[in-house]
């Protein structure tokens, strides 16, 4: 998804990127083989508490760097095309792009 983001709307903006929660370590088999950048949660940023993340959660932030939007992965299986679309489209109005798919 990335990729066509970067491709078809290269001025929005949008970056996808993973946060493996604190305590879990460096779990290179979790990213290898994938082009998104991973960071690794501190005890100090709190990331999944701060979000109150629940697993395979992507938080979406707007341009302020405050919570848009959450969408979970495990709930919502990106090989559906629909699924797909929603978490695109949730992305793109963040972004500022309402309805360009349609939505």
């Amino acid at each position: 998804m990335q990729k066509e983001l970067d491709a078809d709307y290269p001025e929005a903006g949008i970056f996808i990127l993973g946060i493996n929660e604190y305590g879990y370590g460096d779990s290179t088999a979790m990213y290898a083989g994938r082009d998104l950048p991973w960071l690794l949660d501190t005890k100090e940023a709190d990331w999944w508490g701060n979000w109150d993340v629940t697993f395979r959660d992507v938080i979406v932030l707007d341009r302020d760097g405050d919570e848009a939007g959450v969408f979970n992965l495990t709930e919502n299986n990106l090989d559906n095309p629909d699924e797909y679309r929603a978490l695109k489209t949730l992305l793109l109005n963040v972004a500022g792009y309402e309805n360009v798919l349609g939505s």
